[in-house]
């Protein structure tokens, strides 16, 4: 795995799954400067990105089957404080590294859990399925909801959580953009942008824009509120994820073999 300056565009870091398998999820805590991953075999690894050296090495092995299984899906909370992963087969990892806290929550989803993301203050996380279902969890006492069945609508891909927790962001296979207003799980606007799929979905620091890509490789800022789109940008590849970098004003975006930056204005 590779890490940038997004200012220079220089490589900064070069970090290994070792003998865990190949990464397939990885997540940065906005107000600490670390970067958590998650491994084809199962494995969570974190490094300091100040020292680069390796902050936690944490496993979990899936006993009832007997193996190790792929984390498909992490996220972790602004300050670095809450880690949960999402994997292959539908169970939920959630870890305390205040408190060294492992819950293992087995067969949450039905199908390969797509997408997890934590509340930047680490009190709730939401994750997404293929079957289409979407939870909610609050980490203190445990309360669920279900803002989506399954079954109720295709396989979702991408979720992001806004700045104070108040409502998330989906994407999903029928390419539908989709704003969920936590607060009685109704959905504030449904649009569908993309020609296929969406492949992930990315809210500014501040939670008046959302960023979306998808195989038609389109990168599309839409306002948060309205849901109006106010910038396009297309290019030559698929494009398979993206994130808004810490000032606001600048997405980064990932293709198949290239990273992009664009400035966002206006």
């Amino acid at each position: 795995m590779y890490v940038w300056d997004s200012r220079t565009g220089k490589r900064r870091a070069l970090l290994s799954p070792g003998l865990t398998g190949s990464f397939q999820a990885v997540a940065v805590a906005s107000s600490k400067p670390l970067v958590v991953a998650g491994t084809f075999y199962g494995r969570i690894r974190m490094w300091d990105m100040e020292t680069w050296a390796e902050d936690q090495d944490l496993e979990y092995a899936h006993r009832a089957l007997d193996t190790t299984r792929a984390i498909n899906a992490i996220s972790v909370s602004s300050d670095g404080g809450i880690v949960v992963a999402g994997l292959d087969d539908g169970s939920v990892l959630e870890w305390n590294m205040a408190q060294m806290y492992r819950n293992i929550r087995s067969s949450v989803h039905k199908s390969r859990i797509n997408a997890v993301a934590v509340a930047p203050d680490g009190s709730f996380y939401a994750t997404a399925a293929e079957d289409g279902a979407i939870l909610r969890r609050d980490l203190d006492g445990g309360q669920e909801a279900v803002i989506s069945k399954a079954g109720s609508g295709p396989a979702v891909n991408a979720l992001a959580i806004a700045p104070g927790g108040a409502w998330l962001a989906t994407g999903d296979n029928s390419a539908r953009l989709r704003r969920v207003d936590l607060a009685n799980q109704a959905g504030r606007y449904t649009i569908r942008e993309h020609v296929g799929k969406i492949r992930d979905v990315s809210i500014s620091p501040n939670g008046e824009q959302i960023g979306t890509v998808g195989g038609d490789g389109v990168l599309n800022i839409r306002d948060a509120g309205t849901g109006q789109r106010s910038m396009m940008m297309r290019v030559d590849s698929q494009l398979w994820c993206c994130t808004w970098l810490a000032d606001g004003k600048s997405i980064a975006v990932g293709g198949g073999y290239e990273i992009y930056v664009f400035d966002i204005r206006g």
